[in-house]
């Protein structure tokens, strides 16, 4: 029996459509607007809420915006589209825009989670976005991902698809006692994956 070459995946999607920490959002404005509007109408003057309502809706909507990215190589092209409830618009890049896959590396600090100063302890707070570098324009951000395999992997797929460098940078990768490997931070790190 004739081995077979490992397929190479025909869509990579990031992001997602769904409305998640926008709700809150959404709840502050409709909030804001409910707590200007009562004592408005209470004093009958309803003409300023001819102006705060739209503004309120805008914001709201702005908040409830949702992005995704697909990559598709059998198009060569990557699609970017913006979601409001059923509404789409979506904008498709060439290929040949972009320059290279990074996998940024940071510490995300949290107000009830803390470090204790140890490159051990700095693995709970890393965070890291995989962005496809542009010419002239600000990098795509595909992902915010706290898993920095699956970052480096996603950026490794991303690459060969694509036919780019992938690198990483503000990270670079240390071994402890134990021989566990560590992310770092070092804002001028810049390798490639």
């Amino acid at each position: 029996m004739a081995s077979t070459a490992p397929s190479t995946p025909t869509l990579l999607q990031f992001g997602d459509h769904r409305i998640r920490r926008g709700w809150v959002g959404v709840a502050i404005v409709g909030g804001g607007f409910v707590m200007i509007a009562g004592p408005l109408l209470a004093e009958g003057a309803w003409q300023p809420l001819l102006a705060l309502g739209p503004f309120c809706v805008a914001l709201a909507a702005l908040c409830a915006i949702t992005r995704t990215v697909a990559i598709s190589p059998v198009h060569r092209r990557v699609a970017v589209t913006h979601h409001l409830f059923r509404l789409r618009a979506t904008r498709f890049l060439p290929f040949d825009r972009f320059t290279r896959v990074t996998v940024h590396g940071y510490l995300f600090r949290r107000r009830y989670l803390h470090s204790d100063g140890t490159p051990e302890g700095d693995q709970v707070l890393m965070h890291y976005r995989l962005r496809l570098r542009r010419r002239g324009w600000w990098p795509l951000l595909l992902d915010h991902l706290h898993d920095r395999a699956a970052a480096e992997q996603a950026a490794r797929a991303v690459a060969g698809m694509l036919g780019l460098p992938a690198e990483r940078r503000g990270y670079r990768l240390t071994r402890n006692e134990a021989g566990r490997v560590l992310a770092a931070v070092d804002r001028h790190a810049r390798e490639p994956l």
